[in-house]
């Protein structure tokens, strides 16, 4: 699988990572979500926030990278629905952090609370 190019804008921690979660329009359509290890072709520019300078917000490019088909994440084109199906965990074990509760703490089934990342360092 091969993706030649792509932008990414407004990513927390993209200066710092060595891993990006990112999800593409496929040659049939749909979205796919992929794993891509930072290499060549892969350039991260900071953007200067009003908010934190320590948050590594990032400008990233993709030119001419290629992407192993063990990096896609999920099934083809069924990219959308695991963004979308963890958008709600996500927000909430973002909106516990500042009551010290942590995901695990919560009594949801195993696998429930998965937390999809934007950046990695590795």
């Amino acid at each position: 699988m091969s993706y030649h190019y792509g932008i990414q804008k407004w990513i927390t921690n993209g200066t710092f990572s060595d891993y990006f979660t990112v999800g593409c329009r496929s040659d049939e359509g749909g979205l796919n979500l992929l794993l891509i290890e930072r290499g060549p072709g892969i350039e991260t520019k900071p953007i200067k926030t009003s908010y934190s300078a320590t948050a590594g917000t990032a400008y990233i490019t993709f030119e001419n990278v290629f992407v192993p088909q063990d990096n896609l994440l999920g099934e083809e084109n069924k990219g959308l629905q695991a963004i979308l199906s963890n958008f709600n965990h996500e927000r909430c074990a973002s909106s516990l952090s500042p009551c010290d509760i942590n995901p695990p703490d919560l009594p949801l089934k195993g696998g429930e609370c998965a937390v999809l990342v934007l950046a990695l360092k590795g």
